[in-house]
């Protein structure tokens, strides 16, 4: 077939096809660029979506670890530990109850009459058995051994009874759970453990 065209109009058609390649690129090209925005605005959503989960998430454990105290239980733990390891290092050093028992009796008040002294392993302490006058006595044991020494940190009453709980004045018996010193120059170190 002859194309008996003219030469203008044949270019006009030329132009109209690439016109028309041209055309389908733009609309790819626009697309391709409508559907990165489409990705990025999801992904970004997304972020938000996953930013706010993560947000509750940590605000709702916070008000759980608020709610159930966990803070004041670690802080039990950690002392927990520090006693367990002065336990450990108590019962791996030379003690010498020598200058321990100085110190216990210069602790104890006038008219207090010890009992007995029993190591506890386990928090390393001293547990003291006493009998006193009367209830003030008593309480001043645990007192003096908690404050007016060097051999132990802190000192508790274990248990306490009076003869007549009205009066608090027909004797008591006494027992203080007394913590050793971290810094306690009654301690030698020794790997071997043994007691003086």
């Amino acid at each position: 077939m002859i194309n008996l065209l003219p030469d203008s109009r044949k270019q006009l058609y030329q132009y109209s096809v690439k016109n028309k390649s041209l055309f389908i690129w733009v609309i790819l090209i626009a697309s391709a660029i409508l559907g990165l925005l489409a990705v990025t605005t999801i992904s970004a959503t997304k972020l938000q979506n996953q930013q706010k989960m993560y947000a509750n998430r940590l605000s709702s454990a916070n008000s759980y670890y608020a709610k159930n105290n966990l803070g004041d239980t670690q802080k039990e733990i950690k002392e927990v530990q520090s006693n367990i390891t002065l336990a450990n290092k108590v019962l791996t050093q030379n003690i010498k109850f020598s200058n321990i028992i100085k110190q216990i009796n210069s602790s104890v008040p006038s008219g207090v009459k010890l009992g007995g002294l029993t190591i506890n392993k386990n928090q390393g302490a001293v547990d003291i058995t006493a009998t006193a006058p009367d209830y003030n006595s008593a309480t001043q044991l645990q007192i003096n051994l908690g404050s007016k020494n060097t051999v132990f940190s802190k000192a508790d009453i274990v248990n306490i009874s009076c003869g007549n709980n009205a009066a608090r004045s027909n004797g008591c018996s006494v027992t203080v759970r007394a913590l050793f010193s971290k810094n306690n120059s009654s301690f030698k170190n020794n790997p071997g453990g043994a007691i003086q």
